[in-house]
C-alpha cells in the first residue's frame, strides 16, 4: 500500500507569450498530454496536466477550463503577472480566482519562486506558501540555507519544492529535462523515502511540442513535448506504487490536524 504522499503540481503561464497559449489551443497537435485518468490524481489542476497556481491573466483567458478544474482540484494563486510583482498581487489574484472558480483560494505560488513576503501573504488570507525551491540556481537564487520540509512560519504554512536529502539535487520542473533519468530516479527515491512525500512541480506548456519561431532556451526546449510526457508518465506510474497522490492543501489539512 501506498505510504507516501505525491504532490504533483505547475505553474499555469502562457511561454514565452500568449501566442504559445493559442497556438496549443487551436493548432493539430500530434500528442495531446493526458495523466490524470492513469493515475486518480486528486491534485491541483488546470489545463491537460495536474497543474497548480493559474495567474488571472491565465485564468480569464480561459475561465471556464479553469473552473471545470476546480471542481475535482486545487486551484491555488501565481500572482498577477509573471513579469512583476506588487505587494496588492497577493489580495487581487486571491480574489480573481475565487471569483472565477468560485472556491476559496487558500495558496500561493510566487513568479520565478522569488521570496515571498509572508506577512502580506497571510494578510491577504492566504493559508499556505509554496514559493520556496530550496536549492541553488546560478544567476537566479541560491536557497541552500532554507528548510527542504513544510514548515510555520507565524500563521503561513510553507510548503518547499523537493530536493534530494543532503546534496540537494533539483526536481522541480527544469530538472526534468537535464538531469540524467538515473540520477533523476534516484533523487525522486531519496526525497521521498526520507521526506515521506514528494512537492513536484510542471508547465502545461512543457507537454505541448514548441510550435515553429517560438524562441525557447536549448536548456528548456531538449526535453519537451511528448518525450517529457513519456519520462514523467514513466515515473510517475512507478512512485504511484508507493505514495497518495495529494492535493497542496491536503499539506495544509494535514498540518492542523
Amino acid at each position: 500500500p501506498p505510504f507516501g504522499e505525491l504532490i504533483v503540481s505547475a505553474n499555469a503561464t502562457s511561454y514565452p507569450r500568449d501566442r504559445y497559449i493559442h497556438s496549443a489551443r487551436h493548432r493539430s497537435m500530434p500528442h495531446k498530454p493526458s495523466f490524470r485518468g492513469s493515475y486518480a490524481i486528486y491534485a491541483t489542476v488546470t489545463d491537460a496536466l495536474i497543474c497548480e497556481v493559474p495567474w488571472p491573466r491565465f485564468a480569464e483567458y480561459v475561465p471556464k477550463l479553469v473552473q471545470q478544474a476546480s471542481t475535482q482540484h486545487e486551484i491555488a494563486s501565481h500572482g498577477v503577472r509573471h513579469d512583476r510583482f506588487e505587494d496588492q498581487d497577493y489580495a487581487l489574484s486571491k480574489s480573481s480566482l475565487e471569483a472565477i472558480t468560485g472556491h476559496q483560494i487558500v495558496g500561493f505560488r510566487k513568479p520565478r519562486l522569488q521570496p515571498v513576503n509572508t506577512q502580506l501573504c497571510a494578510e491577504a488570507g492566504y493559508d499556505y506558501d509554496s514559493s520556496e525551491n530550496p536549492i541553488r540556481l546560478p544567476g537566479r537564487y541560491d536557497n541552500r540555507h532554507l528548510p527542504r520540509i513544510p514548515r510555520n512560519e507565524g500563521d503561513l504554512l510553507r510548503i518547499p519544492i523537493s530536493t534530494s536529502p543532503k546534496l540537494r539535487i533539483p526536481l522541480f520542473w527544469l530538472s526534468w529535462g537535464n538531469i540524467p533519468r538515473p540520477l533523476l530516479r534516484s533523487a525522486l527515491n531519496r526525497a521521498l523515502d526520507h521526506d515521506g512525500r514528494l512537492v513536484l512541480f510542471f508547465h502545461p506548456w512543457e507537454f505541448i511540442e514548441p510550435p515553429p519561431g517560438v524562441p525557447i532556451p536549448k536548456v528548456v526546449r531538449r526535453r519537451m513535448g511528448k518525450r517529457l510526457h513519456d519520462l514523467v508518465d514513466s515515473e510517475l506510474r512507478l512512485l504511484a506504487h508507493r505514495a497518495s497522490f495529494q492535493s497542496m492543501k491536503d499539506i495544509l489539512d494535514d498540518s492542523v490536524t
